[in-house]
């Protein structure tokens, strides 16, 4: 699972999660994201009131992947 190997990710990592996601609970990102808490490759967008497909609309994530190349 990405939680209990996050230390060895060394990619850049964009999580984006729904609030209302009713498949996976937002908490798990959460959690996740606390793990992953200072890593400059790593970026966490929460989208209040989202559902499940919502991130796929995050236009955060394209600004993210700009800002690397």
């Amino acid at each position: 699972s990405s939680f209990k190997n996050c230390d060895k990710l060394t990619m850049p990592v964009f999580v984006a999660h729904g609030t209302y996601d009713i498949l996976i609970p937002v908490q798990q990102a959460r959690q996740l994201a606390q793990r992953m808490h200072g890593k400059k490759t790593f970026f966490y967008h929460e989208i209040v009131n989202g559902n499940h497909d919502s991130p796929c609309f995050c236009s955060e994530a394209a600004d993210f992947v700009l800002k690397l190349l």
